[in-house]
């Protein structure tokens, strides 16, 4: 398993939705976090706004937020990996 033991990390918007799962996934991880950002509107917009029109689920971005944390995403350069339940679709 992946540890970010040492490290510091910042998430924008921890306070709910896809930003608190983040948190909290690499605060396990080992992370020390530090400030973030809260709007206490940003999920009922999201419901409102996104074709699932829901927030996610706590670990339907467990995958993805692996991925991108650890050397499993070390090769990927460029790309764009869009998590939004259908955000940009709308």
């Amino acid at each position: 398993m992946w540890r970010l033991d040492g490290r510091v990390a910042l998430v924008t918007g921890a306070s709910a939705g896809l930003g608190a799962r983040f948190a909290q996934v690499l605060h396990q991880a080992g992370a020390q976090m530090t400030g973030h950002l809260a709007d206490a509107g940003f999920a009922e917009s999201v419901r409102g706004h996104t074709l699932l029109a829901r927030t996610p689920a706590l670990d339907e971005i467990d995958g993805p937020l692996l991925f991108l944390a650890t050397a499993a995403s070390s090769y990927t350069t460029g790309q764009v990996l869009v998590i939004d339940g259908g955000w940009t679709a709308v």
